[in-house]
Protein backbone atom coordinates (compact mmCIF):
# COMPACT_ATOMS: atom_id res chain seq x y z
CA UNK A 1 0.00 0.00 0.00
CA UNK A 2 1.36 3.46 -0.87
CA UNK A 3 2.67 5.53 2.01
CA UNK A 4 0.07 8.29 1.36
CA UNK A 5 -2.73 5.77 1.89
CA UNK A 6 -1.16 4.47 5.07
CA UNK A 7 -0.77 8.04 6.32
CA UNK A 8 -4.42 8.69 5.63
CA UNK A 9 -5.59 5.57 7.48
CA UNK A 10 -3.34 5.76 10.56
CA UNK A 11 -3.33 8.50 13.10
CA UNK A 12 -0.31 10.82 12.79
CA UNK A 13 1.18 9.69 16.08
CA UNK A 14 0.75 5.98 15.22
CA UNK A 15 2.14 6.49 11.75
CA UNK A 16 5.24 8.29 13.07
CA UNK A 17 5.90 5.52 15.61
CA UNK A 18 5.62 2.81 12.95
CA UNK A 19 7.73 4.78 10.51
CA UNK A 20 10.58 4.97 13.04
CA UNK A 21 10.22 1.24 13.70
CA UNK A 22 10.41 0.48 9.96
CA UNK A 23 13.47 2.67 9.57
CA UNK A 24 15.18 0.98 12.52
CA UNK A 25 14.37 -2.45 11.15
CA UNK A 26 15.76 -1.45 7.74
CA UNK A 27 18.98 -0.24 9.31
CA UNK A 28 19.33 -3.47 11.28
CA UNK A 29 18.72 -5.57 8.19
CA UNK A 30 21.28 -3.53 6.28
CA UNK A 31 23.81 -4.04 9.07
CA UNK A 32 23.14 -7.77 9.24
CA UNK A 33 23.44 -8.16 5.47
CA UNK A 34 26.64 -6.10 5.42
CA UNK A 35 28.22 -8.25 8.16
CA UNK A 36 27.09 -11.36 6.34
CA UNK A 37 28.84 -10.21 3.17
CA UNK A 38 31.98 -9.31 5.12
CA UNK A 39 32.12 -12.74 6.80
CA UNK A 40 31.53 -14.47 3.47
CA UNK A 41 34.38 -12.50 1.93
CA UNK A 42 36.69 -13.36 4.84
CA UNK A 43 35.73 -17.02 4.57
CA UNK A 44 36.67 -17.01 0.88
CA UNK A 45 40.02 -15.37 1.72
CA UNK A 46 40.72 -18.01 4.39
CA UNK A 47 39.89 -20.83 1.99
CA UNK A 48 42.24 -19.40 -0.63
CA UNK A 49 45.04 -18.92 1.90
CA UNK A 50 44.59 -22.41 3.30
CA UNK A 51 44.78 -23.89 -0.18
CA UNK A 52 47.99 -22.00 -0.81
CA UNK A 53 49.59 -23.10 2.44
CA UNK A 54 48.21 -26.62 2.56
CA UNK A 55 51.10 -27.88 0.48
CA UNK A 56 53.55 -26.71 3.16
CA UNK A 57 51.76 -28.59 5.93
CA UNK A 58 53.98 -31.44 7.12
CA UNK A 59 55.59 -31.80 3.70
CA UNK A 60 58.28 -34.13 5.06
CA UNK A 61 57.39 -37.78 5.68
CA UNK A 62 60.02 -39.97 7.34
CA UNK A 63 60.35 -43.45 8.83
CA UNK A 64 61.89 -43.82 12.25
CA UNK A 65 62.08 -46.02 15.31
CA UNK A 66 61.87 -44.19 18.62
CA UNK A 67 63.57 -45.67 21.70
CA UNK A 68 63.20 -44.84 25.37
CA UNK A 69 65.87 -44.63 28.10
CA UNK A 70 66.36 -47.80 30.19
CA UNK A 71 65.00 -47.66 33.70
CA UNK A 72 61.96 -45.60 32.78
CA UNK A 73 58.34 -46.68 32.91
CA UNK A 74 58.35 -46.99 29.14
CA UNK A 75 61.43 -49.25 28.95
CA UNK A 76 59.33 -52.24 27.90
CA UNK A 77 58.22 -50.24 24.89
CA UNK A 78 61.78 -50.40 23.55
CA UNK A 79 61.53 -54.13 22.87
CA UNK A 80 58.21 -53.69 21.10
CA UNK A 81 58.87 -50.49 19.17
CA UNK A 82 58.86 -50.57 15.40
CA UNK A 83 59.73 -48.26 12.56
CA UNK A 84 56.69 -46.23 11.59
CA UNK A 85 55.93 -43.25 9.38
CA UNK A 86 55.76 -39.68 10.66
CA UNK A 87 55.04 -36.35 9.06
CA UNK A 88 56.66 -33.13 10.14
CA UNK A 89 57.12 -29.52 9.03
CA UNK A 90 60.52 -28.38 7.72
CA UNK A 91 61.02 -26.29 10.88
CA UNK A 92 60.58 -29.35 13.12
CA UNK A 93 57.05 -28.55 14.31
CA UNK A 94 53.84 -30.51 13.87
CA UNK A 95 55.23 -34.03 14.15
CA UNK A 96 52.47 -36.60 13.65
CA UNK A 97 52.66 -40.38 13.56
CA UNK A 98 50.60 -41.73 10.67
CA UNK A 99 51.18 -45.53 10.76
CA UNK A 100 50.88 -47.87 13.75
CA UNK A 101 50.86 -51.55 14.60
CA UNK A 102 53.25 -54.48 14.92
CA UNK A 103 54.83 -53.78 11.56
CA UNK A 104 58.02 -52.20 10.30
CA UNK A 105 57.15 -49.32 7.96
CA UNK A 106 59.96 -47.65 6.06
CA UNK A 107 61.07 -46.02 2.78
CA UNK A 108 58.18 -43.53 2.40
CA UNK A 109 57.71 -41.94 -1.01
CA UNK A 110 55.33 -39.13 -1.99
CA UNK A 111 53.37 -39.49 -5.22
CA UNK A 112 54.00 -36.71 -7.77
CA UNK A 113 50.63 -35.07 -6.99
CA UNK A 114 51.28 -35.11 -3.23
CA UNK A 115 48.08 -37.03 -2.44
CA UNK A 116 49.46 -40.52 -1.73
CA UNK A 117 52.34 -41.98 0.29
CA UNK A 118 53.90 -45.27 -0.82
CA UNK A 119 56.02 -47.24 1.64
CA UNK A 120 57.48 -50.66 2.45
CA UNK A 121 56.02 -52.79 5.24
CA UNK A 122 57.57 -55.88 6.81
CA UNK A 123 55.57 -58.51 8.68
CA UNK A 124 58.29 -59.81 10.94
CA UNK A 125 58.67 -63.36 12.19
CA UNK A 126 61.02 -63.40 15.21
CA UNK A 127 64.12 -65.48 14.54
CA UNK A 128 63.24 -66.00 10.88
CA UNK A 129 64.97 -64.18 8.04
CA UNK A 130 62.12 -65.01 5.68
CA UNK A 131 60.03 -61.99 6.57
CA UNK A 132 57.05 -61.08 4.45
CA UNK A 133 57.59 -57.75 2.72
CA UNK A 134 54.91 -55.58 1.20
CA UNK A 135 54.59 -52.33 -0.72
CA UNK A 136 51.64 -50.32 0.58
CA UNK A 137 50.03 -46.98 -0.05
CA UNK A 138 47.99 -44.67 2.16
CA UNK A 139 46.46 -41.21 2.32
CA UNK A 140 48.67 -38.36 3.61
CA UNK A 141 47.07 -38.75 7.06
CA UNK A 142 47.87 -42.48 7.17
CA UNK A 143 44.35 -43.70 6.52
CA UNK A 144 43.26 -46.11 3.81
CA UNK A 145 46.35 -48.34 3.98
CA UNK A 146 46.27 -50.82 1.12
CA UNK A 147 48.76 -53.49 0.02
CA UNK A 148 49.60 -53.27 -3.68
CA UNK A 149 52.60 -55.63 -3.86
CA UNK A 150 53.79 -58.67 -1.92
CA UNK A 151 57.27 -60.22 -2.08
CA UNK A 152 57.20 -63.32 -4.35
CA UNK A 153 58.25 -65.77 -1.63
CA UNK A 154 60.68 -66.61 1.13
CA UNK A 155 64.11 -65.02 1.12
CA UNK A 156 62.97 -62.27 -1.23
CA UNK A 157 63.99 -58.79 -0.12
CA UNK A 158 62.51 -55.73 -1.74
CA UNK A 159 64.04 -52.25 -1.74
CA UNK A 160 62.67 -48.75 -2.01
CA UNK A 161 60.19 -48.39 -4.89
CA UNK A 162 60.62 -45.71 -7.56
CA UNK A 163 57.64 -43.91 -9.06
CA UNK A 164 57.18 -42.86 -12.66
CA UNK A 165 56.87 -39.31 -13.97
CA UNK A 166 53.07 -39.24 -13.94
CA UNK A 167 52.67 -41.39 -10.83
CA UNK A 168 50.90 -44.23 -12.62
CA UNK A 169 53.66 -46.88 -12.32
CA UNK A 170 56.05 -48.10 -9.64
CA UNK A 171 59.32 -49.99 -10.10
CA UNK A 172 60.11 -52.33 -7.20
CA UNK A 173 63.65 -53.75 -6.90
CA UNK A 174 63.83 -57.22 -5.41
CA UNK A 175 66.59 -59.65 -4.51
CA UNK A 176 66.44 -63.37 -3.81
CA UNK A 177 69.21 -63.78 -1.28
CA UNK A 178 70.66 -67.02 -2.60
CA UNK A 179 70.20 -69.29 0.43
CA UNK A 180 70.64 -72.91 -0.79
CA UNK A 181 69.16 -74.27 -2.93
CA UNK A 182 67.89 -70.90 -4.17
CA UNK A 183 69.84 -69.24 -6.99
CA UNK A 184 70.77 -65.58 -6.44
CA UNK A 185 68.51 -63.36 -8.54
CA UNK A 186 67.83 -59.64 -8.91
CA UNK A 187 64.57 -58.44 -10.41
CA UNK A 188 62.74 -55.18 -11.10
CA UNK A 189 58.97 -55.55 -11.01
CA UNK A 190 56.90 -52.77 -12.57
CA UNK A 191 53.33 -52.45 -11.30
CA UNK A 192 50.53 -49.91 -11.59
CA UNK A 193 49.05 -48.14 -8.57
CA UNK A 194 46.41 -50.84 -8.07
CA UNK A 195 49.05 -53.59 -7.89
CA UNK A 196 48.72 -55.15 -11.35
CA UNK A 197 52.07 -56.38 -12.67
CA UNK A 198 53.05 -54.71 -15.94
CA UNK A 199 56.56 -56.09 -16.52
CA UNK A 200 59.33 -58.12 -14.85
CA UNK A 201 63.01 -57.50 -15.58
CA UNK A 202 65.23 -60.33 -14.31
CA UNK A 203 68.96 -59.85 -13.74
CA UNK A 204 68.28 -56.10 -13.54
CA UNK A 205 70.59 -54.27 -11.14
CA UNK A 206 69.89 -50.58 -11.86
CA UNK A 207 66.83 -48.68 -13.00
CA UNK A 208 65.92 -45.04 -13.66
CA UNK A 209 62.56 -43.58 -14.67
CA UNK A 210 62.61 -40.73 -17.14
CA UNK A 211 61.56 -37.42 -15.51
CA UNK A 212 59.80 -36.49 -18.77
CA UNK A 213 57.54 -39.47 -19.56
CA UNK A 214 57.06 -43.13 -18.61
CA UNK A 215 60.11 -44.41 -20.45
CA UNK A 216 63.05 -45.76 -18.43
CA UNK A 217 66.60 -47.06 -18.65
CA UNK A 218 67.76 -50.30 -17.01
CA UNK A 219 70.97 -52.23 -16.56
CA UNK A 220 70.32 -55.89 -17.39
CA UNK A 221 73.36 -58.11 -17.12
CA UNK A 222 76.29 -55.94 -18.18
CA UNK A 223 74.34 -53.82 -20.69
CA UNK A 224 72.11 -50.76 -20.47
CA UNK A 225 68.81 -50.63 -22.35
CA UNK A 226 66.26 -47.93 -23.10
CA UNK A 227 62.57 -48.85 -22.79
CA UNK A 228 60.26 -46.28 -24.33
CA UNK A 229 56.81 -45.58 -22.88
CA UNK A 230 55.36 -48.29 -25.13
CA UNK A 231 57.83 -50.90 -23.89
CA UNK A 232 60.12 -51.00 -26.95
CA UNK A 233 63.63 -52.09 -25.92
CA UNK A 234 66.82 -50.54 -27.36
CA UNK A 235 70.44 -51.35 -26.47
CA UNK A 236 72.41 -48.29 -25.28
CA UNK A 237 75.78 -49.41 -23.88
CA UNK A 238 77.39 -52.75 -23.11
CA UNK A 239 80.22 -53.55 -20.74
CA UNK A 240 81.62 -50.17 -19.72
CA UNK A 241 78.73 -48.19 -18.22
CA UNK A 242 78.61 -48.41 -14.44
CA UNK A 243 75.80 -45.94 -13.86
CA UNK A 244 73.48 -43.94 -16.11
CA UNK A 245 70.82 -41.35 -15.39
CA UNK A 246 68.72 -38.83 -17.31
CA UNK A 247 69.99 -35.34 -18.02
CA UNK A 248 67.55 -34.13 -20.68
CA UNK A 249 64.90 -35.91 -22.71
CA UNK A 250 67.51 -36.83 -25.34
CA UNK A 251 70.66 -37.04 -23.20
CA UNK A 252 71.97 -39.33 -20.47
CA UNK A 253 74.81 -38.84 -18.03
CA UNK A 254 76.78 -41.63 -16.45
CA UNK A 255 79.95 -43.15 -15.06
CA UNK A 256 81.65 -44.89 -17.95
CA UNK A 257 85.07 -46.53 -18.14
CA UNK A 258 86.14 -46.23 -14.49
CA UNK A 259 89.83 -46.86 -13.81
CA UNK A 260 91.49 -46.94 -10.38
CA UNK A 261 90.32 -43.90 -8.38
CA UNK A 262 89.40 -42.03 -11.55
CA UNK A 263 85.65 -41.55 -12.07
CA UNK A 264 84.85 -40.32 -15.57
CA UNK A 265 81.40 -38.76 -15.82
CA UNK A 266 80.23 -38.67 -19.41
CA UNK A 267 77.10 -37.38 -21.11
CA UNK A 268 75.60 -39.38 -23.97
CA UNK A 269 73.23 -38.53 -26.78
CA UNK A 270 70.38 -41.06 -27.03
CA UNK A 271 70.37 -40.69 -30.79
CA UNK A 272 74.09 -41.53 -30.89
CA UNK A 273 75.13 -43.31 -27.64
CA UNK A 274 78.79 -43.48 -28.70
CA UNK A 275 79.13 -39.68 -28.84
CA UNK A 276 80.76 -38.05 -25.78
CA UNK A 277 79.42 -34.56 -25.18
CA UNK A 278 80.80 -33.66 -21.76
CA UNK A 279 83.61 -35.36 -19.86
CA UNK A 280 84.52 -34.78 -16.18
CA UNK A 281 86.92 -36.80 -14.07
CA UNK A 282 86.29 -36.96 -10.32
CA UNK A 283 89.10 -37.61 -7.79
CA UNK A 284 91.97 -37.88 -10.26
CA UNK A 285 92.06 -34.09 -10.65
CA UNK A 286 92.86 -33.69 -6.94
CA UNK A 287 96.54 -34.60 -6.43
CA UNK A 288 96.23 -34.28 -2.63
CA UNK A 289 93.67 -37.03 -2.43
CA UNK A 290 95.05 -40.55 -2.09
CA UNK A 291 93.37 -43.38 -3.91
CA UNK A 292 92.38 -45.16 -0.68
CA UNK A 293 90.76 -42.00 0.69
CA UNK A 294 88.93 -41.09 -2.47
CA UNK A 295 85.13 -41.35 -2.25
CA UNK A 296 83.83 -44.01 -4.62
CA UNK A 297 81.14 -42.42 -6.76
CA UNK A 298 78.51 -45.06 -7.39
CA UNK A 299 75.43 -43.10 -8.41
CA UNK A 300 74.13 -39.90 -9.95
CA UNK A 301 71.02 -38.02 -8.84
CA UNK A 302 69.51 -35.80 -11.47
CA UNK A 303 68.56 -32.27 -10.48
CA UNK A 304 64.86 -32.20 -11.30
CA UNK A 305 64.88 -28.48 -11.98
CA UNK A 306 68.01 -28.08 -14.07
CA UNK A 307 69.76 -29.92 -16.87
CA UNK A 308 73.06 -28.17 -16.09
CA UNK A 309 73.63 -29.73 -12.66
CA UNK A 310 74.06 -33.29 -11.48
CA UNK A 311 74.52 -34.66 -7.95
CA UNK A 312 77.02 -37.46 -7.39
CA UNK A 313 76.51 -40.01 -4.64
CA UNK A 314 79.73 -41.46 -3.22
CA UNK A 315 80.42 -43.90 -0.41
CA UNK A 316 82.90 -42.51 2.10
CA UNK A 317 82.97 -45.36 4.55
CA UNK A 318 80.85 -47.81 6.47
CA UNK A 319 82.33 -47.81 9.97
CA UNK A 320 80.70 -48.94 13.21
CA UNK A 321 78.88 -45.62 13.32
CA UNK A 322 76.92 -46.50 10.21
CA UNK A 323 77.17 -45.89 6.48
CA UNK A 324 77.94 -42.46 5.14
CA UNK A 325 77.46 -41.07 1.67
CA UNK A 326 78.80 -37.82 0.30
CA UNK A 327 76.60 -35.85 -2.07
CA UNK A 328 78.34 -33.37 -4.34
CA UNK A 329 76.80 -30.98 -6.83
CA UNK A 330 78.57 -30.57 -10.17
CA UNK A 331 77.95 -27.62 -12.46
CA UNK A 332 78.27 -29.17 -15.91
CA UNK A 333 79.02 -25.83 -17.53
CA UNK A 334 81.86 -24.69 -15.27
CA UNK A 335 82.95 -27.96 -13.66
CA UNK A 336 82.57 -26.44 -10.18
CA UNK A 337 82.01 -29.03 -7.47
CA UNK A 338 80.25 -28.33 -4.18
CA UNK A 339 79.76 -30.82 -1.35
CA UNK A 340 76.12 -30.62 -0.31
CA UNK A 341 75.88 -33.14 2.50
CA UNK A 342 77.28 -36.23 4.15
CA UNK A 343 74.51 -38.54 5.22
CA UNK A 344 72.45 -41.61 4.44
CA UNK A 345 70.40 -40.04 1.63
CA UNK A 346 69.54 -36.67 0.09
CA UNK A 347 66.24 -35.10 -0.85
CA UNK A 348 65.09 -31.54 -1.50
CA UNK A 349 61.94 -29.44 -1.59
CA UNK A 350 59.98 -28.50 -4.70
CA UNK A 351 62.00 -25.32 -5.29
CA UNK A 352 65.40 -26.91 -4.66
CA UNK A 353 65.96 -24.25 -2.00
CA UNK A 354 66.33 -26.62 0.96
CA UNK A 355 68.00 -30.00 1.40
CA UNK A 356 67.10 -32.91 3.63
CA UNK A 357 69.36 -35.65 5.02
CA UNK A 358 69.97 -37.71 8.15
CA UNK A 359 73.30 -38.67 9.65
CA UNK A 360 74.45 -41.33 12.07
CA UNK A 361 76.02 -39.51 14.98
CA UNK A 362 77.14 -42.15 17.51
CA UNK A 363 76.44 -45.49 19.13
CA UNK A 364 75.04 -45.64 22.64
CA UNK A 365 75.29 -48.78 24.83
CA UNK A 366 71.88 -49.74 26.08
CA UNK A 367 72.83 -51.65 29.23
CA UNK A 368 71.87 -55.10 27.97
CA UNK A 369 74.78 -55.77 25.65
CA UNK A 370 73.04 -54.13 22.70
CA UNK A 371 73.99 -50.90 21.00
CA UNK A 372 71.76 -48.24 19.59
CA UNK A 373 72.21 -46.10 16.47
CA UNK A 374 71.59 -42.43 17.10
CA UNK A 375 70.55 -40.35 14.12
CA UNK A 376 69.33 -36.86 13.37
CA UNK A 377 67.17 -35.61 10.53
CA UNK A 378 68.49 -32.30 9.19
CA UNK A 379 67.17 -29.54 6.94
CA UNK A 380 69.48 -26.94 5.42
CA UNK A 381 68.85 -23.93 3.20
CA UNK A 382 70.87 -24.37 0.02
CA UNK A 383 72.51 -20.95 0.37
CA UNK A 384 73.43 -21.49 4.01
CA UNK A 385 76.01 -23.76 5.59
CA UNK A 386 73.98 -24.33 8.74
CA UNK A 387 72.06 -27.57 9.11
CA UNK A 388 69.03 -27.44 11.42
CA UNK A 389 68.09 -30.70 13.20
CA UNK A 390 64.35 -31.32 13.10
CA UNK A 391 64.29 -34.89 14.48
CA UNK A 392 66.70 -35.92 17.22
CA UNK A 393 66.93 -37.86 20.44
CA UNK A 394 66.91 -41.63 20.98
CA UNK A 395 65.71 -42.37 17.50
CA UNK A 396 66.86 -44.21 14.38
CA UNK A 397 65.75 -42.33 11.25
CA UNK A 398 65.67 -44.70 8.30
CA UNK A 399 64.64 -42.54 5.34
CA UNK A 400 62.60 -39.49 4.37
CA UNK A 401 60.78 -37.92 1.43
CA UNK A 402 59.90 -34.29 0.75
CA UNK A 403 56.62 -33.56 -1.03
CA UNK A 404 57.44 -31.89 -4.33
CA UNK A 405 54.11 -30.75 -5.76
CA UNK A 406 51.48 -28.57 -4.04
CA UNK A 407 48.00 -29.95 -3.58
CA UNK A 408 45.54 -28.29 -5.96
Amino acid sequence: MPESCIRGILRPRTYERRRRRWAQTSRQNLKVNTMRHIWSFLAIILIVLSSLTASADRDIVYSARYYYPPGTKTEKFRTRSREHLYRINPDGTGRKQITHGLYTDEAPLWSPDGRTIYFMRSLEKPGDRANIQLVCKCDPNGEGVRTIYRSPGEHWWINEPAISHDGSLLAIPGTQDGMPPVVYLQRITIINTTGRTIRKLDDCTRFQWSPFDNSFIAEIGDAWYLFDKNGKKTLLRAGDAESLNWLTKDQLIGIIGRASNDTPIVTLDLKNPNATLVDFHINASDPKQKEDDAPRVYGLKRDTYSSTHITTEANIGGSSSGPYNEFMDIDLKTGKRTVIAQGQYLDWDRNRSHYLTSTVRKLVPYGDGRELYMTKLFVRASKSEKWTPIVQGRVWVHSASWRKMPIK
